[in-house]
C-alpha cells in the first residue's frame, strides 16, 4: 500500500484512512461487516497521533524510521478445532509422546514434553517425541495456527498424561495391594505417600507387572487425551446472563447458588474487573463482544490463579 500511495503521490496514512473497510461496508470475500467488527481506522489514528506521523524525527546518535500497517485478524477456528495426544511405554521405563501437531520453530515439542514429564513424575529426557507426523497413525489436531498449539495439544497431553498415571496407579495398587489414593508417582517410582523406598520401579509397571512365578497383572499403558476448547458462546437462550451464570454454576454443583447470591457475586466480578455487564438482559441481545465478557465472567467465578486468553478477547472494545 505504501507503494501504491506514493505512486499516487498521497500520504500512506491518509491512503489508508479513504480505503479502510468499515461496519456495514462488505469485505473482498463478500461478508459484510458487523458494527462490533471493530474500527481500524481509529486504530490506525491513535498509532499516527503516538508515533507523531508526519513530523521528522529529531537528529539523533541512531537513525529512526517510521512505518505504518493495518490489518484485520479473522477468529475463524471452528467449534470442533480439538486436538489429541497419545502416550505409550517401553520396557525401560521411557516414553514416547505421539502427537498430531508440527513443529515449526514454535518450540511445542519442547513444552508438550515438559508438560507429559511434570504429570507423570519423570525426567523430561525420558519422554521421547514421535518426531513423525502422518495422518494414517498420528493423533489428530486440527492445524498448527492460531496461537492454540501450547494450550489445546498440551491440555490433550495433560489429559492423555493423567490417564496413562491412573492406569500405572491401579496395577501397582494389585501389586501392592494398596489403594491408589495412597500410592504416588515420583521419579520414576511407584510407592506409598511418604515412603518411597516401598514400591515399584516404573519400568516394572507400564507394560504389565510380571510376578516371579510368571503371573501377570495389568497390561501395557496406553495413555489417551483430548484438548477442546469450544469457540461457540455456551450461553442458553432465552435466559439472562445471570440466569447463564447460575446455570453454570448449578450444573456443575447441583446444590445451591440461588440467583440472587449469583447476582451479587456477578456485580462484584464484573466491577473489580471492568467487564461492564448488564446481568439482566437476555443473551440473545448481546453483541459479540459483550458475549465474550459473559464467558470471561463465568471463567472467573472458579477464581483461576491464571488466565490464558487469545481468540476469547477478538472482538472485545471499551464499551463492550
Amino acid at each position: 500500500m505504501d507503494l501504491v500511495a506514493a505512486e499516487l503521490g498521497i500520504d500512506p496514512v491518509e491512503f489508508r484512512l479513504k480505503n479502510v473497510i468499515l461496519p456495514g461496508h462488505t469485505t473482498p470475500t463478500g461478508e459484510v461487516l458487523r458494527e462490533d467488527a471493530g474500527r481500524v481506522d481509529h486504530c490506525i489514528k491513535a498509532v499516527a497521533e503516538k508515533v507523531e506521523w508526519g513530523n521528522k524525527p529529531k537528529p539523533a546518535f541512531k537513525p529512526r524510521g517510521k512505518g505504518i500497517a493495518a490489518l484485520w485478524k479473522a477468529p475463524a477456528m471452528p467449534p470442533n478445532a480439538s486436538s489429541s495426544a497419545i502416550i505409550k511405554f517401553n520396557d525401560d521405563g521411557t516414553a514416547e509422546l505421539l502427537l498430531g501437531i508440527t513443529e515449526i520453530g514454535q518450540g511445542s515439542e519442547t513444552a508438550l514434553a515438559q508438560i507429559a514429564a511434570e504429570e507423570l513424575g519423570v525426567p523430561i529426557e525420558k519422554i521421547k517425541v514421535v518426531l513423525f507426523r502422518h495422518t494414517d497413525v498420528s493423533p489428530y489436531s486440527w492445524q498448527t495456527v492460531a496461537s492454540r498449539g501450547l494450550f489445546m495439544d498440551g491440555k490433550a497431553v495433560q489429559m492423555a498424561a493423567k490417564d496413562a498415571k491412573a492406569q500405572i496407579l491401579e496395577i501397582a495398587s494389585q501389586v501392592l495391594r494398596v489403594p491408589k489414593e495412597d500410592l504416588a508417582l515420583e521419579n520414576e517410582r511407584v510407592f506409598f505417600k511418604g515412603r518411597p523406598e516401598l514400591g515399584l520401579e516404573l519400568r516394572q509397571v507400564v507394560n504389565g507387572y510380571t510376578y516371579p512365578n510368571g503371573n501377570v497383572v495389568g497390561g501395557p499403558v496406553i495413555g489417551r487425551g483430548i484438548g477442546m476448547v469450544h469457540q461457540e458462546f455456551t450461553l442458553a437462550t432465552p435466559l439472562t446472563v445471570a440466569e447463564n451464570i447460575a446455570l453454570m454454576l448449578r450444573k456443575n454443583n447441583p446444590f445451591t447458588y440461588p440467583l440472587k447470591k449469583v447476582e451479587e457475586r456477578a456485580q462484584e466480578l464484573s466491577e473489580k474487573y471492568g467487564l461492564k455487564v448488564n446481568l439482566h438482559r437476555p443473551v440473545e441481545h448481546l453483541s459479540l463482544g459483550e458475549r465474550q465478557r459473559v464467558e470471561i465472567l463465568k471463567v472467573l467465578f472458579w477464581e483461576p490463579s491464571i488466565l490464558i486468553l487469545d481468540e476469547p478477547t477478538s472482538v472485545l472494545t471499551l464499551n463492550g
